[in-house]
């Protein structure tokens, strides 16, 4: 069993987790410094969910093809810089696309580490509780955030945070056990 891989997925999660829920409380405070309509807050928050629910499927399916670990430090590398760029709904679609790079790569890692049926369960039982805890306590971190320094602290919480520290250090990748992947001999067929 390796806990360093349990505690770095799960902390990529938890971070996932808390972005979908921290910038809904933070859309009221951004419709006023963009002086911006209902309309415009919509899109924020469709731009983030459609990136990621557009993606999270093929990104399983690419992990399982090329590798997860591969594939989950490209999704956290962009998860991790989206953060940090200057425009707003930009930054946050990408930030999307790295979580829906990284979830189901996360989950596929466990899964590769864990081979004994009991230890994971017990792992992605772990794994999934810390998400819900993250989707429960996002509303409570994000009103404090914004109370007390502004909307824009949520833009540098997934960089100040464990997670990217942990999830992309080399000791809890080098805990991941290699593994094969699956490669298929079928093509894609385009309908005409």
């Amino acid at each position: 069993m390796s806990p360093l891989t349990l505690v770095a997925m799960s902390l990529a999660f938890v971070v996932v987790q808390l972005d979908v829920t921290i910038v809904n409380v933070a859309l009221q405070r951004i419709g006023v410094s963009f002086a911006s309509s209902v309309a415009g807050l919509q899109w924020v928050v469709n731009a983030y969910t459609i990136a990621f629910a557009s993606l999270i499927l093929s990104a399983g399916a690419l992990g399982d093809r090329i590798g997860a670990k591969r594939v989950f430090i490209v999704g956290f590398a962009l998860f991790t810089a989206a953060s940090s760029l200057a425009l707003l709904m930009a930054a946050w679609t990408l930030q999307r696309i790295g979580a829906a790079i990284l979830v189901p790569c996360s989950l596929a890692l466990l899964s590769h580490t864990y081979r004994n049926a009991g230890e994971r369960a017990k792992a992605v039982g772990i794994w999934a509780g810390g998400a819900g805890v993250a989707l429960a306590a996002g509303p409570v971190i994000g009103g404090a955030l914004i109370d007390s320094i502004g909307w824009r602290s949520i833009s540098s919480l997934s960089t100040c945070q464990l997670a990217p520290r942990a999830s992309g250090s080399p000791t809890a990748m080098q805990a991941i056990p290699k593994r094969r992947t699956v490669r298929s001999s079928h093509r894609v067929k385009c309908l005409r």
